[in-house]
C-alpha cells in the first residue's frame, strides 16, 4: 500500500504538505498603473503583448515586426513548450496563469490585451494563419483566457457587450440595483434591471428571458435554451 500525500504549491514553487510550511518570502510590490502587468521575470509592462515583446529581447530574437511576429513559435519550442501572456515558456499549457479578465472601469480588451476604457490603440494585423489572441500574441491557437474577447467590454455581471453605450448603460444599472440579487438582462442589447430572488448564473451567462433558462451568445444573436444554467444560492 502507499500513502496518499497531499502537497500545495508555496508561492515560492516549493511544495510542501501544508500552507504553514512552505518557506517565507518577501512580499512583492503591486505594479504601477501604468505598467500594470507582472511579466514573467518579475518586470511591469503596459500589457501582455509588451512582456512577450520583452522576452523577445531578452532571448536575443531580432525582428523587425515584433508585435506581429509568430510569438508562439519564435519565443517557445513549438513541440515541446507553450507560450504564456507572461512571456514565459512552460512544458504544458496548462501551466499557464490564465489571463485575467478586463474589468470595472477599464473593461475592454485591446489588441494588445491591456485593459481601458474605450481608448486602444490599434495593432497590426498577424501573418497569415495566425490569431491575435486576447493577450495580444499571434499564434496558431489561442489559451484560454479570462473576459471578453478584443475590442469588448465586460459588464459586472460579466455580460459582453461591443458597444460603448451599452457598456455604460450595464454598469449604471449594476450600481443602480438595490437588491443583492438582481442581474442585468440582456436582450438586443437592451439592459433592464430584473430582481431575482434565490437564484444566480454562472460566470459570463447573461438571462434573456425570465424564468433563468436561456443564455445570450452574442456570437450567434440569439437566445439558446440552457434549461440548467441556474443554479441555487
Amino acid at each position: 500500500m502507499f500513502a496518499l500525500h497531499i502537497a500545495v504549491l508555496c508561492p515560492t514553487g516549493h511544495c510542501a504538505s501544508s500552507v504553514k510550511l512552505c518557506p517565507s518570502v518577501a512580499p512583492i510590490s503591486p505594479c504601477p498603473a501604468a505598467t500594470s502587468v507582472r511579466c514573467y521575470d518579475g518586470s511591469c509592462r503596459s500589457s501582455p503583448l509588451e512582456c512577450i515583446v520583452w522576452a523577445m529581447k531578452l532571448k536575443g530574437i531580432n525582428s523587425a515586426t515584433p508585435r506581429v511576429a509568430n510569438h508562439s513559435t519564435v519565443l517557445c519550442n513549438a513541440t515541446t513548450e507553450a507560450l504564456c501572456w507572461n512571456g514565459a515558456c512552460v512544458a504544458f499549457a496548462e501551466s499557464c496563469p490564465i489571463l485575467p479578465p478586463c474589468e470595472g472601469d477599464k473593461g475592454q480588451r485591446c489588441a494588445d490585451g491591456s485593459c481601458t476604457n474605450g481608448t486602444c490603440s490599434s495593432e497590426g494585423a498577424c501573418f497569415s494563419g495566425y490569431t491575435r489572441c486576447a493577450d495580444g500574441s499571434c499564434r496558431l491557437s489561442c489559451l484560454q483566457a479570462d473576459g471578453c474577447p478584443i475590442g469588448e467590454y465586460m459588464c459586472p455581471n460579466t455580460v459582453c457587450v461591443t458597444a460603448v453605450a451599452d457598456w455604460i448603460a450595464c454598469k449604471a444599472a449594476a450600481r443602480n440595483a438595490t437588491s443583492s440579487s438582481v442581474r442585468v438582462s440582456s436582450v438586443s442589447n437592451k439592459f433592464q434591471l430584473q430582481a431575482v430572488s434565490n437564484y444566480r448564473l454562472p460566470r459570463g451567462v447573461a438571462d434573456c428571458v425570465s424564468g433563468c433558462r436561456y443564455a445570450w451568445f452574442p456570437l450567434a444573436s440569439h437566445c439558446i435554451p440552457l434549461p440548467h444554467v441556474c443554479s441555487k444560492i
